[in-house]
């Protein structure tokens, strides 16, 4: 693929600026083949994305990194294939042609930010967890994850990016809270039986609280809103599952905050 050939593309689905923020030191550039001037969280089809410089805000001054985001499904099931385009070193002109065409696989819900304002893009996709087997489908259990490429691979970098994941997860946690106190969803978040092994609504919300608030604070939530007592066989459970999934350390696991609850 020429230089030419990338131009034509972006001029073809036309170009669109994200984030227009003096306080962020990268531009999240993307394309909207309607040629509307929309968000880049909303996908269309083929997008593309680039993370600039604010001094070069425009991807056709000179070849840029970029990522390929293809859409598919609805709902919880919206799947996006990623691509990763590198660019090559510039030729005498300061032209350059792409280096490396790596698919980076399919995921569900993929974002393309610059998290830590570095001028690196980061990826976040949503990755199922165990208390997916509590939930209808458009339930929660989906578990937001910050990615990096790194050695032309999509790595886990969540717990590396502590700062940004944390700041995402609080986002996320309040507004969980906030529709689990709304009056309509009383009933829903009310019901609760000891032997439910499945589609309990009330088990999904909260191991998905628990998985994006590994500590102390998730269970203060959990006994502040709590309208049930969790029996010791979904304690051991939810909690043997939090730490096979990575979300709970060690260490916080072994003071069986949940099994404690349970048998009190």
């Amino acid at each position: 693929m020429s230089t030419s050939s990338i131009y034509k593309i972006c001029l073809a689905l036309c170009i669109s600026i994200f984030t227009l923020s003096t306080e962020v030191k990268a531009y999240v550039v993307t394309s909207d083949k309607a040629g509307n001037w929309i968000s880049a969280k909303e996908l269309h089809g083929f997008r593309l994305y680039w993370c600039l410089d604010p001094k070069n805000q425009y991807p056709h001054e000179g070849y840029h990194d970029f990522y390929i985001v293809k859409t598919g499904g609805t709902g919880t099931a919206r799947s996006h294939g990623l691509t990763f385009i590198e660019k090559g070193n510039p030729d005498k002109y300061g032209d350059s042609e792409p280096a490396k065409l790596a698919h980076l696989g399919f995921h569900r819900e993929i974002n393309i930010l610059d998290l830590n304002n570095d001028g690196v893009c980061e990826v976040t996709a949503v990755v199922g967890s165990h208390g997916r087997k509590w939930g209808p489908n458009a339930g929660y259990g989906l578990i937001t994850k910050i990615y990096s490429v790194i050695n032309y691979q999509l790595v886990d970098v969540t717990n590396k990016m502590a700062t940004e994941r944390d700041l995402l997860y609080k986002k996320e946690t309040d507004g969980m809270i906030r529709g689990y106190l709304h009056e309509n969803n009383r009933v829903l978040y009310s019901s609760y039986s000891p032997k439910q092994n499945w589609m309990s609504p009330v088990l999904n919300f909260w191991y998905h609280i628990f998985a994006i608030n590994p500590n102390s604070y998730g269970i203060d939530l959990f006994n502040k809103y709590r309208t049930f007592k969790l029996s010791k066989n979904h304690a051991k459970e939810i909690e043997n599952e939090l730490l096979r999934e990575g979300y709970w350390s060690e260490e916080f696991y072994k003071t069986h905050p949940l099994l404690n609850l349970a048998n009190n």
